[in-house]
């Protein structure tokens, strides 16, 4: 655990630490306080037959491809369905949190007791998903027991639903494995998506909005004559976000054991729709509905079957895009002067005409860090960024809300970052 003094407690008022350990380059000076099993690399450069990169540029397998048609031809109304054919006992994934994800990846084999493989003196605990025993890695993660156990421990907090407001850090000299070690979460999760259909993820798209006035603007005015549109949102969460609360709830309360058999642990439901879907759902009921847009009844007058026939027709299931190298979009150094809207929610100049400034649909949510929305937020070298970008990052570690000058948006992502010595020692 570092200790910070000085102008370094600046760092602390806008991160609340889990866990900060320190990782020292092999054959450098073991720190005070630390112990032998410290003084070694994070990854070592033992190769393997089969390199990160093939892994993540493999041709997608015929089961992926099954899975895959599978999900676009799930409707919403099977994703209301209280019965046991509901798509997600197939696919956990669209109903699962960022973090759970993550500590699904991180378990889905036992950690093992065996040798050290550095110092051979002693019993540890090692993570198959870390060591290449899951997906063939450039370089083993093997070093640093304790930093391992502290990143699985949150990611364990996190997917159990600890509200701390914490984001995982790990701090020490270049070329430790510091990035190294959590872009393997993620190249691991999109790979497994090949294989095991409760890690694929679920998005939609919405399409035929033309027929909706007031969601014109919304539309592509270049499109082929009598061809529905089709728009991915800014923000690409599961089309379960797209149900009522309550029907939510009626969902994952009939199907709860069923789901956290499949999923292998209890499941925290992330539910909320982001921004601008809330306000096209509400723009469609109120055109399929007068009587909802004359006030007469509300949203939540309608009944559950009145609800999902009203958005199906404008809901186009399909499997999440990934990235096509596997890695997380990885923030680093923003320099003296960040641009916000490049981070967050920037204004789009035709929408802003048409909408009021306080709408959704008025901006764009296509910031590098809300783009992470569902996966990984990995901040490389964070303390070297400005007050002002760290102030701005405050609310999203407390609270897991972005906030700039566009509309607040709640995000789902698991936080973590990198900084060395020489960061912190001039923060």
């Amino acid at each position: 655990m570092r200790l910070f003094n000085g102008k370094q407690l600046l760092i602390s008022l806008w991160v609340i630490f889990f866990s900060i350990m320190t990782l020292a380059n092999e054959g450098s000076d073991i720190k005070s306080g630390s112990d032998d099993k410290c003084n070694a690399s994070l990854v070592k450069t033992k190769k393997t037959n089969s390199p990160v990169s093939k892994v993540e540029e493999k041709v997608e397998t015929p089961k992926a491809t099954h899975f895959k048609t599978e999900i676009r031809n799930i409707k919403l109304a099977s994703l209301a369905s209280t019965s046991n054919d509901n798509p997600i006992l197939t696919f956990p994934s669209i109903v699962m949190t960022a973090a759970q994800k993550y500590y699904a990846v991180l378990t889905i084999k036992p950690p093992e007791i065996a040798r050290d493989p550095v110092f051979g003196v002693e019993n540890i605990k090692m993570y198959p998903a870390l060591t290449g025993d899951v997906m063939p890695l450039s370089g083993m993660i093997i070093g640093q027991y304790a930093a391992l156990e502290a990143l699985v421990s949150y990611v364990e907090s996190e997917a159990k639903g600890d509200q701390g407001g914490k984001i995982f850090g790990v701090v020490g000299p270049s070329g430790t494995g510091k990035t190294y070690t959590f872009e393997v979460l993620d190249r691991l999760r999109k790979s497994l998506a090949n294989t095991d259909p409760k890690f694929i993820d679920v998005s939609f798209k919405w399409v035929g909005l033309e027929k909706i006035p007031k969601l014109g603007g919304l539309v592509p005015k270049l499109r082929a004559p009598g061809v529905p549109s089709e728009i991915e949102p800014d923000l690409k969460r599961s089309p379960f976000t797209l149900l009522r609360s309550d029907i939510q709830d009626a969902v994952i309360d009939a199907l709860r054991p069923r789901l956290e058999e499949a999923s292998g642990f209890a499941l925290r439901v992330w539910k909320k729709p982001a921004p601008k879907d809330q306000e096209i759902i509400e723009a469609v009921l109120e055109f399929t509905y007068k009587d909802v847009a004359d006030g007469v009844r509300s949203i939540d007058d309608l009944t559950a079957e009145e609800y999902v026939t009203a958005i199906e027709p404008y809901v186009k299931v399909i499997p999440r895009p990934q990235t096509k190298s596997g890695a997380s979009d990885i923030v680093g150094y923003l320099g003296d002067n960040p641009n916000f809207e490049r981070l967050y929610t920037s204004p789009n100049p035709l929408r802003s005409v048409l909408y009021s400034g306080t709408s959704p649909l008025a901006y764009d949510y296509t910031g590098t860090i809300l783009q992470q929305d569902g996966g990984s937020l990995i901040l490389d070298e964070a303390p070297r960024n400005t007050k002002e970008v760290l102030d701005s990052l405050l609310d999203l570690v407390q609270n897991g809300v972005a906030r700039s000058d566009g509309p607040p948006v709640a995000l789902d992502v698991v936080g973590m970052f990198t900084v060395n010595d020489q960061s912190i020692e001039s923060a």
